[in-house]
């Protein structure tokens, strides 16, 4: 029971380095930091994959709809009369 003036530390959530050193594992905080930290950048690495895929896409969409406004753009070829065709 907690009492006024009393410890409420019971009643605070876990930091993620507590969290790996009590796992049962028996990390150290310094290991748990750097295995947290690990994940972060896994993390970043992955969403800045996703991120440059979406941005290559963007730049293939780009250039195909700009091929498509200049193929519409170009003047289709007149036949000559008389020519002959391969």
């Amino acid at each position: 029971m907690l009492r006024c003036g009393g410890s409420s530390h019971h009643f605070a959530a876990p930091s993620p380095t507590r969290a790996f050193s009590q796992s049962g594992e028996g990390y150290d905080s310094v290991t748990a930091t750097q295995q947290a930290y690990a994940q972060i950048k896994n993390v970043v690495r992955e969403n800045a994959y996703i991120m440059a895929f979406n941005d290559a896409f963007l730049v293939v969409a780009g250039s195909l709809l700009a091929g498509a406004v200049l193929v519409w753009l170009c003047h289709q070829a007149k036949a000559v009369p008389g020519a002959v065709a391969h």
